[in-house]
């Protein structure tokens, strides 16, 4: 049996096996395109090595593919992992503002508070200084009084001892 390689020469120049006593022989000759009877052609066997030929080129290039694809699917884990921290600064960029608000809130409260509070010590601490004058006024008034009452009864008594002496002597 016959086979020739026509793929990389032209028609009708091949490879030709052979089968005989041996089993398999290999000549090359110029042949016109036509085919002999009982050899397989080159045809056949060079289009098997095309389509492996083909089927390496493919499977290369699946694999190339892949490979870029596995890059592209790992930076794009990459970026997800990027855009989800970027995600998580601004809700916490977002939540700044309201806690910030919040807390200039609850100043402003505490500090109206505390002028409430202030203010409410203040006329505390104002009718408490009223009283103090109030009572110190009234103690020196009625120091004042004691002091006329002591002198009045020093200036009777002081008659009424003259008036004795006077009666006595």
């Amino acid at each position: 049996m016959d086979t020739t390689d026509e793929d990389e020469r032209g028609p009708g120049e091949g490879i030709h096996f052979e089968r005989g006593d041996s089993r398999i022989g290999c000549r090359t000759d110029q042949r016109d395109g036509g085919r002999s009877r009982g050899h397989y052609t080159a045809d056949i066997l060079g289009g098997r090595v095309a389509v492996q030929r083909e089927w390496n080129s493919a499977t290369a290039l699946v694999r190339e593919r892949e490979a870029q694809l596995r890059e592209k699917e790992i930076e794009c884990e990459v970026l997800q992992l990027n855009l989800e921290k970027e995600f998580g600064r601004c809700v916490e960029l977002e939540e700044t503002p309201r806690g910030l608000r919040i807390s200039n809130e609850n100043a402003q409260k505490v500090t109206v508070d505390l002028m409430a509070r202030l203010e409410k010590f203040r006329e505390a601490y104002e009718a408490a200084i009223k009283r103090s004058k109030r009572l110190i006024t009234t103690a020196k008034k009625r120091e004042k009084k004691h002091v006329e009452e002591l002198a009045t009864l020093k200036a009777r008594r002081a008659e009424e001892a003259r008036i004795a002496e006077e009666l006595r002597g």
